[in-house]
């Protein structure tokens, strides 16, 4: 896997009325490899992975370290046995209700975020059953102004099936059981784009809803996440580069 790589803008550390802390700048990337890969662990939002939030529908909060060998119900950091190659993922159950997990962006900068280009893998851990149709995670989005009462499965999302995690399709006919979601073909390489306008000082919220499938739900994944806005410079840092081309091209004529 990738390590985390920030390029182009620097990541900035905002500290909101309500004490989050939130990811700035305009390129972000994810490889989820801090997450724990043995004991018991706990999940805090925005603390064990900055800027990442999750929500169970039903029953108190819990974080679990998965390998794809359990059918229980969970939010979890998923990989091999004691692998320091994670995913973040979720298995839903009649006890969790729907999971919903996802990351927080805010724009620090004075451009607007005339949409942005996202890119990850989706990663096939279990199968619950050999069913139709295929599980999945469905993926949505939202702009906010501010994070007042914000909590990661509040409504107001505007769903993007661009952005889904499918079960991967080697194992689709397959039967219950583990698979190795790092293989081939247990895993999907995902790219989109989204046109969401996000201007300076505003959240972007992307997010992932495990969908209840019939029958028994399948250990969906997602890995190696990266974000990168497209920025549009302020009217007035427009003109200042116009009049700085300007100024440079009329020296180079003076020569």
């Amino acid at each position: 896997m990738k390590k985390l790589i920030l390029i182009a803008a620097p990541l900035c550390l905002i500290s909101t009325a309500n004490a989050q802390v939130l990811i700035g700048g305009t390129s972000y990337s994810q490889n989820f490899d801090s997450l724990p890969n043995s004991g018991s662990p706990t999940w805090a939002d925005n603390s064990t992975l900055t800027g990442w939030f999750a929500k169970r529908a039903s029953g108190a909060m819990s974080f679990t370290v998965a390998n794809g060998t359990s059918n229980s119900g969970n939010f979890s950091s998923v990989g091999t046995t004691a692998a320091t190659d994670r995913a973040m993922g979720s298995l839903q159950s009649t006890s969790t209700g729907v999971i919903t997990f996802g990351v927080v962006l805010q724009n620090t900068s004075s451009d607007t975020w005339n949409g942005a280009n996202i890119q990850f893998v989706g990663e096939t851990w279990r199968r619950g059953s050999a069913q139709t149709p295929l599980d999945r995670l469905d993926f949505s989005v939202k702009v906010r102004t501010d994070l007042t009462g914000f909590v990661i499965n509040e409504t107001g999302f505007a769903a993007n099936t661009l952005g889904d995690v499918l079960t991967a399709a080697t194992p689709a006919g397959g039967a219950a059981g583990a698979y190795d979601g790092n293989l081939s073909g247990n895993r999907t390489n995902v790219s989109f784009a989204i046109s969401d306008v996000v201007n300076p000082g505003e959240f972007l919220v992307l997010r992932w809803e495990d969908f209840n499938v019939a029958n028994s739900d399948d250990l969906l994944a997602i890995d190696d996440f990266a974000f990168a806005a497209n920025a549009v410079p302020e009217p007035a840092t427009m003109t200042i580069l116009a009049g700085a081309a300007a100024i440079a091209a009329f020296r180079k004529r003076r020569k």
